[in-house]
């Protein structure tokens, strides 16, 4: 059986039974496969969750590189370009997503996110961001790691604004991340206390909590 069709089978497990599987034995069995057959692709069903997030990378990717224009854009811009394309993809499996990250314990779904991560990280790193550029808030360190970790730091709070995010077409999430990009990258520049009380209106107003 072929890596995608394994993740599929298991994440309609997760949507209808929603939980996974007591153990690898009974789910193998249910989709009539041996146990040495799903181990050649995954260690575990923690490795599938992770799996999840860093396909919808790959999709990312791949319809930013079909864009004529997108390798001609600033960095900002690929950012938003990244953060629009990226949460399409999350939208069209909402249910699953909100399964996944929704665990009690919070860090079980940021090491779901953690090879996500990974990709993420070396895809900032990609855009060259200058470092009069970003959003440090209460950080002195501007060296590439903390630009990296800034802007992670950033992404998950876009994640966790979408999964409360009630909108119709969550089109509030759009905005949030419209404004919370720009402030990123206008802090540090004359218009960063507009672009600060601008965003702090959309959410006080929206009444934002995390």
């Amino acid at each position: 059986m072929e890596k995608s069709e394994i993740i599929t089978l298991y994440t309609d497990y997760l949507l209808e039974e929603g939980k996974a599987p007591i153990n690898v034995y009974k789910f193998c069995k249910s989709i009539e496969i041996d146990e040495s057959e799903f181990y050649k692709h995954f260690a575990s069903f923690e490795s599938i969750d992770k799996e999840v997030f860093i396909h919808f990378y790959h999709e990312t990717i791949r319809v930013l590189e079909k864009s004529e224009d997108f390798n001609s854009f600033e960095p900002k811009d690929k950012l938003l370009s990244f953060y629009y394309t990226y949460f399409e993809n999350l939208t069209a499996n909402r249910s699953l997503i909100i399964l996944l990250l929704s665990d009690k314990n919070p860090m079980v779904g940021l090491q779901r996110l953690s090879g996500l991560k990974k990709l993420f990280v070396n895809f900032v790193d990609s855009l060259n961001i200058s470092t009069t550029q970003l959003l440090i808030s209460g950080i002195a360190d501007l060296q590439t790691k903390g630009i990296q970790e800034t802007i992670w730091g950033q992404f998950l709070t876009i994640i966790k604004y979408w999964m409360k995010d009630e909108s119709a077409s969550f089109e509030k999430t759009d905005i949030f991340i419209e404004k919370s990009t720009s402030l990123g990258f206008e802090l540090l520049n004359n218009s960063q206390l507009e672009s600060i009380i601008d965003l702090g209106k959309f959410i006080l107003k929206d009444k934002l909590k995390i």
